[in-house]
């Protein structure tokens, strides 16, 4: 059996990484530039869209801080086979 080449940070991270994009873009598209919906929809464009767009980016860089080092988890190089 192959050992994975990814741990489970990087995992991790690319999953924070793509909730971070998603809210990044769907705040900017949905919540101003379209204005479609709003977190708190009473108080139109407020400050829970802006806390919205800081989740996108701060999960962005946990995500990509966790890809960085889940690559130092794993070895780079494959091990040379026992000889018989």
């Amino acid at each position: 059996m192959k050992d994975c080449p990814w741990s489970g940070r990087t995992l991790w991270g690319g999953l924070f990484l793509g909730w971070g994009i998603f809210n990044a873009v769907e705040g900017i598209i949905d919540h101003h530039i379209l204005s479609i919906h709003h977190v708190v929809e009473r108080l139109g464009v407020s400050v829970y869209d802006y806390l919205f767009l800081t989740s996108g980016v701060v999960f962005v860089l946990i995500g990509l801080f966790l890809i960085k080092s889940g690559k130092k988890d794993t070895p780079h190089t494959n091990p040379a086979p026992a000889s018989i």
